[in-house]
């Protein structure tokens, strides 16, 4: 009796391969031919790949904005919406690390400020352009000299 034959394909991971064609000559496969051809590039499987990816992280970011507290109402699903979110998603992180950037630089400068009190940077500039030289300087009070005050016409801003 002569049975129709079958041919299946797999693809096998280098360091399995022995074991894999023992364990199939174990099953009965008469014949097992090994392939030297490259698995070939799927360009449009890679693509899938990638937005699979791309939607898995967009999905774990919703999740963990999500507020299980209230139970606001979901939308209902839409594919094309769907595809935009990641990128949605991605700028309203590029402008949130930004201005976190711009915080930390502001903050910086507050810091930086601080010492001489609240003032108006313009002032400054005013009393600069009508002919005034102004320098600030810092002193800890305990080498503060206060016959400065007479001598140089220094005046103390805060203490």
């Amino acid at each position: 009796m002569v049975a129709k034959m079958k041919k299946f394909t797999f693809l096998a991971f280098y360091r399995d391969y022995d074991a894999f064609l023992h364990d199939l000559r174990d099953l009965g496969l008469i014949h097992v031919a090994a392939s030297d051809r490259p698995v070939e590039d799927n360009e449009q499987l890679d693509e899938f790949l990638v937005k699979l990816k791309q939607l898995r992280e967009a999905q774990k970011i919703l999740n963990r904005q999500i507020d299980k507290k209230s139970a606001a109402p979901l939308n209902e699903p839409d594919i094309e919406r769907g595809k935009t979110i990641p990128r949605e998603i991605e700028l309203i992180q590029n402008a949130t690390a930004s201005l976190n950037q711009q915080l930390q630089v502001s903050i910086k400068e507050r810091e930086l400020l601080r010492p001489w009190g609240n003032f108006d940077p313009e002032n400054i500039e005013r009393l600069r352009k009508a002919g005034y030289l102004l320098d600030f300087f810092i002193v800890p009070d305990n080498q503060y000299n206060p016959e400065w005050e007479t001598t140089y016409d220094a005046v103390v801003v805060k203490r």
